[in-house]
């Protein structure tokens, strides 16, 4: 049969799981039985409902890591994290575009979370010269295309230079959303954008702005997260409660809207480069992070059984495919932030380890740049 609707996919396979899989299966082990060829949402959804989000996460580290250029790419990270590779030379000319996410106001750097400061600097040290857009920090994503577009059209059009284009989180679909849209009206700026760093983007929105769009929903979750979260948190009253509002603004369908329209833009073989948080055991769920709150909400109202960290669908934080067919992909053990997580032994919370983690990541990049 051609067209399999995502309903019956999810019911086929659940089906398949039930019968051919046991509780003895690896993550790596089920991949391999079940001959998976994508691992998206209903795939998530389906082994999720069966083991469990955290296995189901453990699982999409396993599909994405089958691919032998994934696999390379994480190997390079970690031999840089070993100190085992020498550090690069980066061409001349060559400049990185950041777009941060949900709440990162760059512009008024010394009011910021610990976590945003932190990459701010790490980013810096990269040896590259780094341009961080301006942008509303908790505005609708309509409304941020709009206010970087110009920036960014400026930049690509600088005769000299050409540019990594970085982004986190909701900064990723704007950024996205923006290139594309430049690209469509003068298709030569595509020949500006070296490559593409793509770090935990949030293609896909969030569970609570996709399906639980109501008041009632959002003060309920103010509530309970007031009197569950653990003190001392980083994450101070004033932005728990603005990330919490804002949520509206990065549904899945507000996201799919702003996106459909660009996804038939093709960037050809630049590289670009996916990076992945994805919580794998309840271990990780205990740690101190800024996106503890969702994950304690959805634990406590059991609402979505696919919600690897508590705020999005792991399998929605990488670039389209269509868009960009020169992409690997790297996921590691921590929430969609990735600094509160783990790449093998590595606590990448920990100021050296952060700093070699980014540089292995970029320098992955910076291989395939030509």
């Amino acid at each position: 049969m051609k067209f399999i609707n995502a309903l019956s996919i999810l019911t086929l396979l659940v089906l398949s799981i039930h019968s051919s899989a046991s509780f003895g299966m690896t993550p790596a082990e089920l991949i391999e039985d079940q001959g998976l060829k994508v691992f998206n949402t209903e795939v998530n959804k389906a082994i999720s409902m069966k083991y469990g989000e955290y296995f189901s996460a453990s699982a999409f580290k396993a599909f994405v890591e089958k691919d032998p250029r994934n696999f390379a790419f994480k190997s390079y990270v970690l031999d840089v994290l070993r100190q085992k590779s020498k550090k690069q030379k980066i061409p001349t000319h060559l400049k990185v575009i950041v777009n941060t996410g949900l709440g990162w106001d760059t512009d008024n750097y010394s009011q910021q979370m610990s976590h945003v400061k932190n990459f701010m600097d790490d980013v810096r040290k990269l040896g590259v010269e780094v341009i961080f857009l301006s942008k509303f920090p908790y505005a609708p994503l309509e409304q941020n295309i709009e206010s970087i577009k110009p920036q960014l059209k400026n930049l690509l059009r600088n005769k000299e230079d050409r540019y990594i284009l970085m982004s986190l989180c909701k900064g990723t679909p704007e950024l996205l959303i923006a290139t594309a849209e430049l690209v469509l009206e003068n298709p030569q700026l595509k020949s500006k954008i070296a490559g593409f760093m793509n770090m935990s983007g949030m293609l896909g929105g969030t569970f609570f702005s996709s399906d639980r769009l109501d008041i009632k929903s959002m003060v309920e979750m103010e509530k309970i997260i007031d009197n569950k979260l653990p003190s001392p948190d980083s994450f101070v009253k004033y932005d728990r409660e603005q990330t919490i509002w804002s949520l509206p603004y990065i549904s899945n369908k507000r996201i799919e809207a702003n996106l459909r329209p660009v996804l038939k833009v093709d960037f050809g073989n630049i590289p670009a480069i996916n990076v992945s948080g994805a919580i794998m055991s309840d271990k990780m769920s205990k740690r101190s992070s800024p996106l503890q709150m969702f994950l304690i909400y959805n634990q406590l109202m059991n609402i979505y059984s696919y919600g690897n960290d508590g705020f999005i669908d792991v399998t929605q934080t990488r670039l389209p495919k269509n868009m960009f067919k020169n992409q690997k992909s790297l996921v590691i053990d921590g929430s969609h932030l990735l600094v509160d997580g783990y790449l093998a032994e590595f606590d990448l919370s920990q100021t050296k380890n952060r700093e070699l983690f980014y540089r292995g990541v970029f320098e992955s990049l910076l291989m395939e740049i030509k």
